[in-house]
């Protein structure tokens, strides 16, 4: 049977109920941070916006990502780090971005404290997927519905500090799609759409053998 196609009203819909699960104290030494989860449409069909970091940011340099980074003293909160973060790195004015829900906390192994808001974009700015500076190598966008998709994603178990992970993987536009953000992608498309990848078949791996192989 075929899924249910996701269309951004059902994403709408389903977030404004969905029950995140918040981290109430953060751990000593980790840093509040946030990403923005832009939804927009493209053809008539939800897609995702995502970015490549550039080689010269401090942490995850490289790597697909959400916009986003640390809360300044300046923000009153993590959705205004987000949003200011999204203007900085894309050029996406925070008046255009229409919040429609929240994700999970997650704690990564760079020591912070991530919040995923996601935020509707009825209208991109022009040039958007040429920007290029100083944080992002490249932005691009994916549709939800080929994200959802079983036969496009991987999931690997992952071990760190003694602890198992399900790390899931999709390859899309010459671009590797895992870690944190990855695992918020997930989170959306279950809150929204059920458990696509309960059938999935899950493959051990080396980490370290797969983080070698991104830099060949």
């Amino acid at each position: 049977m075929r899924s249910e196609q996701i269309t951004t009203r059902m994403i709408s819909g389903k977030l404004a109920e969905y029950r995140h699960q918040p981290i109430p104290s953060r751990p000593e030494g980790f840093h509040q941070a946030a990403v923005l989860v832009p939804v927009t449409e493209l053809g008539g069909e939800p897609v995702l916006i995502l970015t490549r970091r550039s080689m010269k940011v401090k942490t995850h340099q490289g790597q697909v990502a959400f916009p986003g980074g640390m809360q300044d003293p300046g923000d009153s909160g993590p959705e205004a780090a987000a949003l200011r973060e999204l203007e900085e790195e894309t050029g996406i004015q925070p008046g255009s971005v229409r919040i429609i829900g929240r994700l999970s906390d997650r704690l990564t192994i760079s020591d912070f404290c991530v919040t995923p808001f996601v935020g509707y974009i009825k209208t991109l700015p022009e040039g958007l997927f040429s920007v290029e500076n100083e944080e992002i190598a490249r932005i691009f966008y994916v549709p939800l519905n080929w994200l959802a998709s079983p036969v496009n994603v991987r999931i690997e178990n992952w071990e760190h500090q003694k602890f198992i992970h399900k790390m899931h993987f999709w390859k899309y536009d010459r671009e590797v799609i895992w870690g944190m953000t990855g695992d918020v992608i997930r989170e959306l498309i279950e809150s929204v759409a059920g458990n696509r990848f309960q059938d999935v078949p899950v493959s051990e791996s080396s980490r370290e053998a797969f983080l070698a192989s991104l830099n060949r």
